[in-house]
């Protein structure tokens, strides 16, 4: 075998062996990981309970205020269940728990996915707004995927992004009840 093809095949074999060893690592790194996780942030909003239970649980205007949202089907009632569509993804949830101007508790309803969880909305009088508390408790099965989310992703941004949302909402043509 001459110089040229024998120097390639080294080097194919030297990539090949990077790529296998950085992904060895990460499974090992994403197995220590636990599989569950729960983040929760809190919020000062100027909505009363009431107005903003109302903006909560109005899944179909959803993506009048939250970013990336593209459009919500509403495809059950009792209990509710409905699927957000952002881009190319489509992921289906159910209302667990409903406590008017206190308390809602929504879950990924999607068995087939690698990860899941609930989202819990707490509402409290604050004043004249509400101060809001939204605890995520979620999972992560695959370990390569449990390894990337705990180099890449802080666990409280997507709940900071939803809050950040209602922060700026004023309406979406209907007004909620105060």
């Amino acid at each position: 075998m001459s110089g040229r093809p024998r120097r390639w095949l080294i080097l194919l074999g030297v990539a090949v062996g990077t790529i296998a060893a950085g992904l060895g690592a990460l499974a090992a790194y994403g197995a220590s990981q636990p599989r569950d996780h729960v983040a929760s942030r809190t919020i000062e909003l100027d909505h009363t309970p009431a107005a903003l239970f109302a903006i909560l649980e109005d899944v179909s205007a959803y993506p009048c205020w939250r970013s990336g949202l593209s459009r919500v089907e509403r495809v059950g009632d009792d209990p509710l269940r409905y699927v957000e569509h952002a881009g190319d993804d489509a992921i289906a949830y159910v209302v667990d728990e409903r406590v008017p101007s206190q308390r809602l508790v929504v879950r990924i309803a999607d068995a087939e996915l690698p990860w899941g969880g609930s989202w819990t909305y707490e509402l409290e009088p604050n004043g004249t707004g509400t101060r809001l508390t939204i605890t995520e408790r979620g999972y992560i099965e695959p370990i390569l995927l449990r390894g990337i989310a705990a180099l890449t992703m802080d666990p409280t941004a997507s709940i900071a992004g939803v809050q950040e949302d209602l922060r700026r909402f004023h309406g979406c043509g209907a007004t909620p009840p105060p």
